[in-house]
């Protein structure tokens, strides 16, 4: 049994709070069933925290938050003034001003028990990185990324041109550098899906592993109701930008054309704090759940899950819910690319409005090829199941390879 203290900047839950939370949560439970994991909050500010810590003390063995303090504004402007100073720290977008003042605390933390590993998640990186240049931090060190820093800005600077994007790429090779210098520091680094570890050019170190998300298994059985129109559907988080972009394109330029041609057809947008482009597009055919206590009875009514996503990065929750869900996917490369090469085959892949346009009619028209593509995409939920993904994520963070019978 490993001493293992675990670092992120929230309580991983709920279980469906964001995608953070959605990887983060099986592993902090995975890892608590077998070790023992004290969980250390760099940045918890939520109004139900509370209530949230005492949930995750039931499987942790301690739940604590580091001290926040309140520094104001000129106070933070130069701390990181200073930081960028220092070539060893990370580019501007990824410091934390506060990672002094939060080291000396997370020492007195690391006092207290002898511990094996400290595991630490995506925003904490500038705080354990200092420790360890220091020789303070001697434990073993893993991280988790989650998504590559420099490939998520890469997507987002496509859309710019000129000096902007110039200036854009400048700072994703600053990225790129430090994730690099901060992978060599750790004893091992995880990505969320090989696009990601290949961006950040580190696929040739030894250290850095490729840990995909499970799939979320569905709660009980949700068969579609009775006299269910024909319907598509959308999936996220619905005030993150990459998704409200998608969903206002399946609804204007997918949806609306195909309603011309298929009148009792209806369009269901699921997810949480929909944006008001988001909510504009409600009608008599146009449903926005907003947030729900359960998103599969919601998908059970779905036919055909819609996602012309233009940009995003890692591996896309949405699509693994909706594959769990047994709905037929049709996807861009970019809402796919996340689930590796060898699985794109099991998706429907298309780019152009028309390429969407004309795949999901074949597929409401034709329900042999709407099971066909059912079939192909069930092959996914197989293949990312937390079952076989855990085991592996514990090895990492241990240290210490499992027996293959599990004993």
């Amino acid at each position: 049994m490993a001493q293992i203290l675990f670092l992120t900047k929230e309580v991983p839950l709920p279980l469906q709070a964001n995608g953070a939370t959605l990887r983060i949560n099986p592993m902090v439970r995975h890892l608590a069933r077998a070790h023992d994991v004290d969980l250390v909050l760099v940045d918890e500010a939520r109004s139900d925290a509370p209530a949230l810590l005492d949930e995750a003390g039931g499987f942790c063995r301690s739940v604590r938050r580091l001290p926040h303090p309140n520094l104001g504004k000129l106070n933070r402007l130069r701390r990181t003034a200073r930081g960028l100073l220092d070539p060893a720290r990370p580019p501007w977008e990824m410091m934390d001003p506060l990672s002094g003042v939060r080291g000396e605390a997370l020492l007195k933390v690391l006092a207290e028990r002898p511990y094996d590993a400290v595991f630490a998640v995506d925003g904490v990186f500038d705080l354990v990185a200092r420790l360890r240049r220091a020789g303070r931090l001697p434990q073993r060190l893993v991280i988790d990324w989650i998504d590559a820093p420099s490939l998520a800005r890469e997507r987002h600077a496509r859309k710019w041109s000129g000096t902007k994007a110039k200036i854009a790429h400048s700072r994703i090779r600053r990225i790129q550098a430090w994730q690099r210098r901060m992978n060599q520091l750790v004893d091992a680094a995880i990505y969320i899906a090989d696009m990601d570890r290949t961006h950040s050019g580190c696929a040739d170190l030894p250290n850095v592993h490729v840990v995909p998300n499970g799939v979320l298994r569905c709660e009980g059985t949700f068969e579609r109701p009775p006299g269910t129109p024909p319907t598509i559907g959308f999936l996220g988080n619905m005030s993150y930008g990459p998704n409200v972009d998608a969903a206002v394109r399946l609804h204007d330029r997918i949806f609306r054309p195909l309603a011309e041609t298929h009148p009792d057809l209806r369009l269901k947008v699921i997810g949480r704090t929909p944006a008001p482009r988001v909510l504009d597009l409600a009608g008599p055919k146009v449903e926005i759940t907003g947030e729900v206590d359960s998103i599969w009875p919601h998908l059970a009514e779905v036919d055909v899950m819609v996602f012309p996503m233009n940009l995003g990065g890692g591996l896309q929750n949405k699509v693994l819910e909706a594959v769990e869900a047994r709905c037929a996917v049709v996807v861009t490369h970019v809402g796919a690319a996340g689930l590796g090469e060898r699985h794109l085959d099991d998706l429907v892949i298309r780019e152009t409005d028309e390429e969407f346009r004309e795949t999901v009619a074949q597929l409401l028209d034709d329900p042999d090829a709407l099971a066909r593509a059912r079939e192909r995409s069930a092959r996914i939920r197989d293949a990312f199941d937390w079952s076989s993904i855990l085991p592996r994520f514990e090895e990492i963070v241990t240290g210490v390879t499992q027996p293959p019978d599990g004993s």
